[in-house]
């Protein structure tokens, strides 16, 4: 039996180049220190999911074509994030996410969010709306537990928001939309 490949769509902010290489260096200690064993996200992978479209086996026209829609109606400004501490989250056996959080701009962030979340529930697609959003940037995962530690703040202008395309199985992401932030 073939195993289905499925296609994941989602929005997202990225960090900007200087503010990635923070994060590998960050995840890069933090592994050091911990023995950690998990393979670092790529730098191009990093990112904050604001919402899920969903998954599908290829790329379907016309839940992109909504996705887009959704995006082009949202009007704020851009802003600055910033994370400070490192923690693993839930997850259960290899897959416990190592991520980034912090509180630096996240009054934004979820306004960002609920507000992309509206247009998503106004063009069609609500089913992959969540209302819970906690922002954090995964960095790696792993089967190891580390307990939530300081770290060097990271800190950038979040200036746009992207449509992702992550083909299963595979440490890519294709951005199929950008939508600049105003001001």
């Amino acid at each position: 039996m073939e195993l289905r490949r499925l296609d994941n769509i989602f929005f997202a902010t990225c960090p900007d180049e200087a503010a990635a290489a923070q994060i590998h260096d960050i995840a890069k200690s933090t592994v050091a220190e911990f023995g950690l064993r998990g393979r670092l996200l790529d730098r191009l992978c990093l990112h904050i999911t604001l919402h899920g479209v969903g998954e599908y086996e290829g790329l379907p026209r016309s839940r992109i074509a909504q996705a887009n829609e959704a995006a082009r109606s949202i009007s704020m400004p851009g802003f600055d994030v910033g994370f400070d501490r490192a923690m693993s989250f839930g997850g259960n056996g290899q897959n416990r996410p190592l991520v980034l959080s912090g509180s630096v701009g996240h009054a934004e962030l979820r306004r960002l969010h609920r507000l992309l979340g509206e247009a998503m529930r106004r063009v069609g697609l609500w089913r992959t709306v969540r209302s819970s959003f906690t922002p954090h940037v995964t960095m790696l995962y792993d089967s190891r537990t580390v307990a939530e530690r300081p770290v060097p703040l990271v800190r950038w202008t979040v200036r746009e928001f992207v449509l992702v395309h992550s083909p299963q199985g595979h440490s890519r992401h294709n951005h199929l939309g950008r939508w600049e932030l105003a001001g």
